[in-house]
């Protein structure tokens, strides 16, 4: 089936009524009003789309851990349209041949959006589209009803780099719809839909679905969807990364854009939970002049573990952001080469990490699209720590990477990769 994302946030006259409809946990986000309407061509302009909110810290629908690989959703809109946009990364170019309309895009590389435009109803608007423009579209699951979408996708060209940069591997869509298909005459501020993001990993092995909110395994029911609001000329919140599962840190890359002739005091949080008790919380402070944006990367520094983690993100009157997700946090893999002898040591350490019985560890040696090693760990409680060992010697001398991944079930729970040159 489809997965979602979800976002919203509120403008300061909704804040308690969208608390307690939503429940205090639902992700939000507050939507700005775009200054231009961006030019559907499926690729994401910072000129376009620099004042939208976006939203990031995908999460697997059956864990709700990080996923390892991350996607990003602009929203915004404008009296006549709204505008989403989506980036999807992830290391080899994505599984998109469908291009006829209302076709099974959810078993591609897709983006599925959900929107439930009366919070009373759970009748919802249904959209996914794939890389290579094509789309379905529907009021719930009936695909008859057509909307008047207009959406583009490109691939990344980085993808025939040998080498490429990982943050160059993605791909990328953009739609627009107009209000009045979707039951809405004149959008006003403060306009509250439940909105869900969920994105179908489908060339990966094995295939899993990730999405911004916790929406389980089924995105139909509206009951997990999150909250978007229309916030007008409001300041926009744009996260760019959440959490490091590698490092023995917790951590939010945010940029909030203050398209406003005032300036605005940004708070909030990034704060920890584990056992039903609060950890860590690390505030977030900024002041952003008039018509310019600061980058904020709140980080904590935590015992390995695993947390419930709230992103919060204000500007004083009301509420831009609230992202509850989900992260293991710990260094639990070290590895080094001896070039001399070109064997690789792995020092693998889940020491103090609960439900550690059943947990593997996956390690490939690959070049290019060629895998060239591999070895195949098991892990228990009574043995937390591992040493692992590579040897390279009967590879050609040349660049290989390391790629190592512990997976609790089909899980990622953490995941580390080095270039080597043997």
């Amino acid at each position: 089936m489809k997965r979602f994302f979800d976002i919203a946030a509120i403008c300061a006259l909704v804040l308690v009524c969208l608390t307690s409809c939503a429940g205090a946990d639902t992700t939000f986000v507050a939507v700005p009003l775009c200054a231009h309407a961006p030019v559907i061509d499926g690729k994401i302009d910072a000129g376009e789309w620099g004042r939208a909110a976006c939203i990031g810290g995908f999460r697997e629908t059956s864990s709700g851990y990080q996923a390892s690989e991350q996607t990003l959703v602009y929203l915004t809109y404008d009296a006549q349209k709204l505008y989403i946009a989506y980036r999807c990364y992830q290391p080899n170019s994505p599984k998109a041949e469908l291009t006829k309309r209302d076709d099974t895009y959810w078993l591609e590389d897709s983006v599925e959006l959900f929107l439930q435009t009366d919070l009373n109803q759970s009748t919802h608007y249904q959209f996914i589209g794939n890389g290579k423009g094509g789309f379905w579209d529907s009021i719930g699951m009936n695909s008859k009803w057509n909307g008047n979408f207009t959406y583009a996708a490109s691939v990344s060209n980085s993808y025939n780099t040998i080498g490429a940069a990982s943050e160059n591997l993605y791909w990328e869509g953009e739609l627009s719809i107009a209000w009045h298909d979707l039951g809405i005459d004149t959008p006003k501020e403060g306009f509250t839909m439940g909105f869900a993001a969920v994105r179908d990993h489908q060339k990966s092995a094995p295939p899993y679905r990730s999405s911004w909110s916790d929406i389980g395994q089924f995105p139909h029911d509206a009951k997990g969807y999150g909250r978007i609001i229309l916030a007008g000329d409001s300041p926009a919140a744009q996260v760019q990364a959440i959490g490091d599962g590698a490092k023995e840190t917790a951590t939010a890359k945010l940029r909030v854009v203050n398209p406003g002739a005032s300036p605005v005091k940004i708070g909030g949080h990034l704060q920890l939970t584990s056992g039903g008790q609060v950890k860590y919380t690390c505030p977030i402070a900024s002041e952003i002049a008039p018509g310019s944006s600061a980058d904020i990367a709140p980080s904590q520094a935590v015992e390995s573990g695993f947390y419930d983690v709230e992103l919060l993100v204000n500007d004083g009157s009301k509420t831009l952001l609230l992202a509850p997700y989900h992260i293991f946090c710990g260094k639990l893999i070290e590895a080094s080469l001896d070039k001399d002898t070109r064997k690789v040591t792995m020092h693998v350490n889940l020491s103090g990490v609960s439900g550690v019985d059943g947990v593997r560890v996956i390690t490939t040696i690959s070049s290019g699209e060629r895998e060239h090693l591999g070895l195949l760990k098991t892990m228990n409680s009574r043995e937390p720590s591992s040493t692992l060992y590579l040897d390279l010697s009967k590879l050609p001398r040349g660049e290989y990477k390391l790629k190592c991944m512990l997976l609790r079930g089909f899980i990622m729970m953490t995941e580390y990769m080095e270039n080597l040159r043997i």
